[in-house]
């Protein structure tokens, strides 16, 4: 008797990478667009503990995490796109499509960066408080952003 494929796709599992996590890193790998020549890797000791492991953005670890901007970035200012006060590009990336526009506010906290100082440390010293709860996702959003772009990395250790 043969199968169709109906049947055949209802009798079998559904594969690994049909899960959300594993959609995630297929997403990812869709960046290096297969041209991947080289690349970087963060590398952990195996007593570390898990949490340390994980750059996350969803309670408030991340205002510990320490960015460390990455040696290739450069900050662009002529020329700019409407409501950019920069761009940054990482001069490592092959693609010219993979700039980071940032705003004014963004520009502040890009410039205070010095690879000592917690992101909490960092909102403190350079926006105003008087609204805080919006400054604090603004600067939520562009770090994860920064990190997304490929812009810096972040000390998770301290």
């Amino acid at each position: 008797m043969r199968r169709t494929a109906e049947s055949w796709r209802k009798s079998r599992r559904l594969p690994r990478w049909h899960s959300s996590r594993w959609q995630k890193r297929y997403a990812a790998v869709e960046l290096f667009r297969g041209t991947m020549v080289r690349h970087s890797i963060v590398a952990y000791r195996n007593e570390s503990p898990p949490a340390a492991e994980t750059v996350s953005f969803a309670g408030d670890a991340w205002l510990g995490y320490v960015p460390i901007r990455m040696p290739d970035t450069i900050c662009i200012q002529d020329r700019q796109p409407a409501g950019a006060a920069a761009v940054l590009i990482n001069q490592n990336h092959t693609y010219t499509d993979l700039f980071m526009p940032i705003d004014s506010t963004e520009k502040l906290l890009f410039d205070a960066i010095d690879g000592n100082c917690c992101i909490g440390d960092l909102i403190e010293s350079t926006l105003s408080s008087s609204r805080q709860k919006i400054q604090l996702e603004i600067a939520r959003a562009f770090f994860e952003r920064l990190w997304w772009y490929d812009q810096v990395v972040f000390d998770t250790s301290r």
